[in-house]
């Protein structure tokens, strides 16, 4: 696929998307389910599996397509009465998301047309001035003359979205394009023009309650938040805050397991967004990655798939997102400083950085314990 066919803005919303990266942890060893209500299945784990595409059988209809899945399944339910199926794909990968223990998946190893099966890995998270620091104009140059993104739809992949926030406001946004066919969780006057899809693991709310989905790094409003004039932090920083393609729509699916992120990927294939814009990460090898496999089919359908670059180094290729087809940017930084002044006793003042301090702010007077300058050469204390 040549990348240059693709407009200059998805180059611009793949550099800024990601430009407060965070490291990613180091993932656990224990399995995290997908539903809450599974910790009751003990020896039960999710697994997500490949299978040949049959060439005996043509699907006409999705359910014919579940029975085949089935047909790999020792029955269709738990002991607990809750389904072994929790995912039937039918774009992302040819193959199914479902509950095992580990004896009856090496018995499916066995059959005809099983590929392979990985784990359910669980997602972690890797994460108002940008614009201005990119030198983009709201009214002339680059920004401007590619309507900031209009007419696009960006799939954003996370932990949800808070739907009230002034960033996802429908405030002087177009209507959707015709060719989008999600659906949005809440429904009207929640969703709106800006806020055009929204959807859940497993049709749960895809509520944002952790802020990452929301309004943290390369995710929805740092992507394509609407204009939000008067934005401040305590009041510093005063500004009209916006994200890279304020004037495109967001499509929000909230993921918990790698199984869900398949499932949110082939979601927005269906959907038909522009691109996908991915802050998490699962497996960390290569050929188990539902992120390098959804990519993969999404690029299939001239879908730009831009995601977190992991930095969990020091060692060489810790870097889990280098597939060819996806685009990563890692983190980087900008200009803008909020300066606060420490002030000693003997009424020497020091520059330095604060989240805010107001004008108002009554500074405590603190004892001072260590004080180093130029790297520790001179050690002065607090006598």
């Amino acid at each position: 696929m040549d990348i240059s066919s693709f407009p200059l803005f998805f180059f611009f919303f793949s550099v800024v998307c990601f430009l407060q990266v965070h490291g990613q942890l180091p993932l656990p060893t224990t399995e995290q389910p997908i539903t809450d209500h599974s910790a009751a299945i003990h020896h039960h784990q999710v697994y997500i599996v490949h299978v040949l595409k049959t060439t005996a059988k043509k699907f006409h209809l999705f359910k014919q397509r579940k029975d085949w899945y089935k047909s790999f399944l020792p029955n269709d339910t738990l002991f607990s009465g809750e389904p072994r199926l929790v995912y039937a794909y039918r774009q992302v990968i040819t193959g199914f998301a479902a509950w095992l223990t580990q004896g009856e998946l090496k018995a499916m190893e066995s059959m005809d047309g099983f590929l392979l099966a990985n784990q359910n890995f669980p997602l972690h998270h890797r994460t108002t001035y940008t614009p201005e620091f990119l030198g983009l104009d709201r009214s002339q140059g680059m920004w401007y003359e590619t309507a900031y993104g209009q007419g696009q739809i960006i799939g954003v992949i996370d932990s949800g979205v808070k739907p009230t926030h002034p960033s996802f406001s429908g405030h002087a946004m177009p209507p959707a394009p015709t060719k989008w066919s999600g659906t949005c969780f809440w429904g009207k006057p929640i969703c709106n023009n800006k806020l055009i899809g929204a959807e859940g693991s497993r049709r749960a709310s895809p509520i944002d309650t952790e802020g990452h989905g929301s309004h943290c790094a390369g995710v929805a409003s740092i992507a394509a938040g609407n204009f939000v004039d008067g934005a401040n932090v305590h009041g510093e920083a005063r500004g009209t805050a916006s994200g890279i393609a304020p004037k495109a729509h967001l499509a929000v699916y909230k993921n918990a397991g790698a199984g869900d992120l398949l499932k949110s990927i082939e979601d927005a294939m269906r959907g038909h967004v522009d691109v996908l814009s991915i802050s998490q990460g699962d497996s960390p090898d290569f050929y188990t990655s539902g992120i390098v496999k959804g990519a993969f089919a999404a690029v299939t359908k001239n879908i730009v798939t831009v995601v977190a670059a992991p930095n969990s180094g020091p060692t060489e290729s810790s870097m889990q997102t280098d597939a060819p087809w996806m685009i990563t940017v890692g983190a980087a930084s900008t200009d803008r400083r909020i300066m606060t002044i420490v002030k000693l006793g003997d009424e020497r003042e020091f520059l330095g950085e604060s989240a805010y301090q107001p004008s108002d702010y009554d500074s405590p007077i603190l004892p001072l314990i260590y004080l180093f300058r130029c790297f520790g050469e001179h050690l002065i204390d607090n006598d």
